[in-house]
């Protein structure tokens, strides 16, 4: 829906600032709890679809094993855990669309 979508993007960049002026108030023990959530968060919406689904469980492990790399090979150790995080998930991402294309209902 064109509205919705509309709606959406309408809203992102005021919750994007709401969120990084609350991130410099909160106290360190909030924000830190806040960034373990999102990986539960994340867990809970992964784990299900890659259950039923091969092409999304190869896809992240994918993703942890570049994870991994990144972290234990000390070539990359510039990188920080976050940008690790991006760069694992957006190369899983581009291997998945690649190799397990999604057909397009017609």
């Amino acid at each position: 829906d064109k509205d919705a979508v509309d709606a959406v993007d309408a809203i992102l960049p005021a919750g994007t600032l709401f969120g990084a002026v609350l991130g410099n108030i909160m106290p360190e023990i909030i924000t830190t709890s806040l960034g373990i959530a999102l990986y539960g968060m994340f867990i809970a919406v992964v784990v299900p679809k890659a259950r039923e689904n091969r092409h999304v469980l190869i896809t992240v492990i994918l993703a942890i094993i570049i994870s991994t790399v990144i972290r234990y090979v000390p070539v990359f150790s510039g990188i920080s855990a976050g940008f690790a995080i991006i760069i694992s998930a957006v190369i899983a991402s581009v291997a998945g669309a690649v190799f397990f294309p999604v057909k397009e209902a017609e």
